[in-house]
């Protein structure tokens, strides 16, 4: 029997002595183990770049109090398109002084007195035609061979002979006006394309027109704007 437990007592020592020896290389690896990975880990953070303390500079931007006078964007007004005109669509007030231009006037042909007035909208009785129509022009008294003066500064546009109306003279102006004289005699008529001033003798007082041979001698005179006859009184100079 003692020879049995001793037996049983050395395999329990050699049990233990095995045992002991797997904690010890348990132990060792897990102590290289943990060494490793604390030697790599430090390599990798150490490559990591972080800002120092005192490279960190942040600037906050400083907040300007807002005057009494500020206001948002989308409150303020949307300004209105400029608005262009032609210098023909301002009214003569608006154009500068070197643009503007003097209203057209005119001064009397003849001084006698007016023996049928100008009426574009009104019918007058023609005692030469007998019957009622416009008189666009008006009918100046003037005895024969009386000179007719020129109303305003111009060109001769035409000089001829008109079937109804007789010798004519027609003067182009400024402004697109034209100032159109009948009943003149033959003698003594401008040409056509001769320039003429105020006041310049164009021609006489004659008895041509067929329309009006039972009138008085006159001078039938009239004023057109572009394609409009329009009362040559309302043109005239007040000294004239």
């Amino acid at each position: 029997m003692k020879e049995k437990d001793k037996k049983t007592t050395k395999k329990t020592t050699e049990r233990k002595k095995s045992a002991l020896k797997k904690t010890s290389y348990i132990g060792v690896f897990t102590l290289v183990l943990v060494g490793l990975v604390t030697v790599l880990s430090s390599r990798f953070y150490s490559r990591i770049a972080l800002p120092s303390e005192n490279s960190i500079n942040i600037t906050l931007p400083t907040q300007a109090p807002l005057s009494q006078d500020f206001l948002p964007r989308s409150s303020l007004p949307t300004p209105a398109p400029p608005v262009s005109y032609k210098p023909e669509e301002l009214p003569v007030s608006a154009l500068p002084a070197e643009k503007q231009e003097t209203p057209f006037q005119i001064v009397r042909p003849v001084s006698g007195d007016i023996l049928v007035p100008y009426s574009a909208d009104t019918l007058l009785y023609s005692k030469t035609l007998g019957d009622w129509r416009t008189h666009t022009g008006i009918d100046f008294f003037a005895e024969k061979d009386t000179e007719v003066k020129a109303a305003a500064d111009g060109v001769v546009l035409k000089a001829y002979q008109d079937p109804l109306m007789g010798y004519t003279v027609v003067l182009s102006h400024s402004q697109d006006f034209q100032t159109i004289y009948q009943n003149l005699s033959q003698s003594r008529l401008v040409s056509e394309g001769e320039t003429v001033t105020e006041g310049q003798a164009i021609g006489t007082v004659g008895e041509s027109a067929p329309a009006e041979l039972l009138e008085n001698t006159h001078l039938h005179f009239s004023l057109k704007s572009g394609d409009s006859f329009v009362n040559p009184i309302d043109y005239v100079k007040s000294d004239s």
